[in-house]
């Protein structure tokens, strides 16, 4: 942000980037499985979508947020993708970070409705939906 991008991108892909609790094998492999899809499908610059830390310049965030529409596991990918379809600029940047085992993601049910999510931020950018 202080070096003039919209955004900042917590990322943990990053050579930089600190894992200090790491996953369990089943969600690392799916989090980087799901983060190939988020790139063939929306995003072929953005190594990591799904990282939580993320600042926003104001006025980026208010028109961002106006047009987004997902609000489980496909809320990164769509934030990325409105950010980036009307120009928005972003960095990804290292970050420590630790695993949270009490999370309450399903890598079985919810991997689903994650990669329903991304088809449908795709459908609603192929329809027109975040242009203005």
């Amino acid at each position: 942000i202080e070096e003039g991008y919209d955004m900042a991108i917590g990322s943990r892909g990053l050579k930089e980037s600190k894992k200090i609790v790491p996953q369990g094998f089943l969600r690392d492999r799916l989090g980087k499985l799901f983060g190939i899809l988020v790139r063939l499908i929306l995003l072929p610059d953005v190594m990591d979508s799904q990282c939580g830390f993320k600042a926003f310049k104001r006025d980026a965030a208010h028109f961002i947020f106006y047009w987004q529409s997902i609000y489980r596991f496909g809320f990164d990918p769509e934030i990325l993708y409105i950010a980036k379809r009307h120009h928005y600029t972003y960095k990804e940047v290292p970050v420590a970070w630790k695993n949270d085992f009490d999370s309450k993601l399903n890598p079985f049910t919810d991997s689903f409705f994650i990669g329903l999510e991304l088809v449908k931020i795709k459908i609603k950018a192929l329809l027109g939906h975040y242009s203005i």
